[in-house]
């Protein structure tokens, strides 16, 4: 059934604040540390994020941010409102991204060449390996993390 408007807007403003939060706390770090060390030591924080979308998709009901956007535009102003917060919070993690990777001296090339003969690093071993080696064993699962070193 529908969800009521002002749950959809809790909803939505808890997301918003959590995801507010782990940026203020990330832009700390980064003036604190400088960018290598905050790379080196605090960038895996930015990984609460995923549990923050997770939580607020499994909330609303949604799977996609199509369906959230659907959602959210045919609801009442106060939850539109809402949405857009957190977009406008959106807009602010990825300034924060550009800044980040612009203290490192690099800007973000396309990728070019056979993606499949790529090395990757598996995050919990920090074993290198290619990857061409596991696709086309089974099924794989692979979560890919921007890499800013």
């Amino acid at each position: 059934g529908e969800m009521e408007a002002g749950l959809l807007r809790s909803n939505l403003q808890t997301a918003e604040q959590a995801m507010r939060e782990v940026l203020e706390t990330a832009d700390r770090d980064l003036k604190d540390l400088g960018a290598e060390s905050f790379v080196e030591r605090k960038l895996t924080s930015l990984g609460r994020l995923i549990s923050i979308y997770c939580n607020c998709y499994a909330q609303l009901g949604v799977n996609t941010r199509q369906e959230m956007n659907e959602l959210c535009s045919k609801s009442q102003e106060d939850v539109i409102e809402a949405y857009d917060e957190l977009l406008n919070t959106e807009v602010d993690w990825n300034q924060f991204l550009y800044k980040l990777e612009d203290s490192l001296g690099e800007k973000a090339e396309e990728p070019s060449g056979d993606f499949h003969s790529a090395d990757v690093v598996d995050a919990r071993t920090e074993k290198q390996f290619e990857l061409n080696s596991v696709l086309g064993t089974s099924h794989v699962l692979l979560v890919l993390l921007r890499h800013f070193a």
